[in-house]
Order: C-alpha cells, then sequence, then structure tokens
C-alpha cells in the first residue's frame, strides 16, 4: 500500500478557510521554499491527500469528485502526486508489509 502525506516542513492554507471563495491552496517548503498556488484539479488533489493519505483512497476520492472512475483517473494522480513529492511537498510511504 501506497500513501502520501505532506512534508512536515510545508506550510499550506487554502483559500477558502481565509476567507475567499475560491478552489485554491496556497503552499511553501518552510522556512525558504518559494510559495506555490494549486489550483482547480491541483487543489483538489491537495484537499483530498490532506484528509486521506492512503493512494486507493486519494483516486476513489477524485474520481467522485470529477465524475469518473478510478481508472480513469490514477494515472493521472500517480503522475501529479509523484511530482509533489519531487518537490519535497509530500512525502511517499510504501507499505512493505507482506513484501517480505
Amino acid at each position: 500500500m501506497t500513501a502520501y502525506r505532506i512534508a512536515p516542513d510545508v506550510a499550506w492554507v487554502e483559500a477558502r478557510t481565509a476567507g475567499h471563495d475560491s478552489s485554491e491552496v496556497f503552499l511553501a517548503r518552510m522556512p525558504d521554499g518559494p510559495p506555490l498556488v494549486l489550483q482547480g484539479s491541483a487543489w483538489l488533489v491537495w484537499s483530498v491527500v490532506a484528509e486521506h493519505a492512503d493512494l486507493d483512497d486519494v483516486v476513489a476520492q477524485i474520481a467522485t469528485h470529477t465524475s469518473s472512475t478510478p481508472e480513469t483517473v490514477a494515472p493521472d494522480v500517480e503522475v501529479f502526486l509523484e511530482r509533489l513529492v519531487a518537490q519535497g511537498l509530500l512525502r511517499r510511504e510504501d507499505d512493505e508489509v507482506g513484501a517480505r
């Protein structure tokens, strides 16, 4: 099982919690990371990962929110999550139980 978690040095806030009526999140690696804004489907993926770390759960939630199937959204979701890992914004946790 693969799970994704927000890296501990990442600060983030959703625009809605700051009183704005928009679907975006502002984030940065602290203390020196450049600020980033995720909007649209990128915001949706980030918001889901914040609540559901397991990859299968993330894919299922995205599929539900976009009226798609998990098989349809999984490749794009996984590529995006891996980009966030490469940027140090997320951490990937692979469960090796059963793999031994």
